[in-house]
């Protein structure tokens, strides 16, 4: 988590987005906020620290809200669940779909209708999979949505 959260506090895009509160008015979650408050709260820490901090307690509770305590995580698997708690406070509930012929531009757009927090603006981006049977020859092909940018 720390290696993370030091990787993730150099992106300027995504602090100043956190840093001057942004995030309020984006928010639609009915749940609340305090992952989006948590990290507001790691930014502030962090930007009056001349040496290396601790997380506060409001960091390792959204945490551990989402991993285990005491087991093993990695780092990937820690990033894509806290900006998914990010994401879920700012878009809310929200779903999508995809007709079965669309374009990329189109998926995109689908998407973004849906999704807009920052995590989804610096962090997504979209992969078209498909798969074609050596007997029928018939392809199949999906478009998936991944957290790509700068990772």
């Amino acid at each position: 988590m720390n290696t993370c959260m030091q990787c993730i506090i150099s992106i300027p895009e995504l602090v100043y987005y956190f840093y001057k509160k942004e995030y309020q008015k984006d928010l639609k979650s009915k749940k609340g906020n305090y992952a989006c408050e948590s990290f507001k709260s790691f930014i502030d820490t962090y930007s009056q620290s001349s040496r290396s901090e601790r997380a506060d307690s409001d960091l390792y509770s959204v945490c551990h809200s989402f991993l285990q305590p005491n087991r093993q995580h990695d780092c990937q698997e820690f990033l894509r669940r806290f900006f998914g708690k990010i994401q879920d406070e700012i878009n809310g509930n929200t779903k999508y779909s995809f007709p079965d012929k669309v374009t990329y531009d189109k998926a995109w757009e689908i998407y973004k209708e849906s999704n807009f927090s920052i995590i989804d603006n610096l962090f997504a981006g979209l992969m078209r999979s498909s798969v074609r049977c050596h007997k029928c020859k018939y392809r199949s092909g999906t478009i998936v949505i991944l957290m790509i940018r700068y990772f």
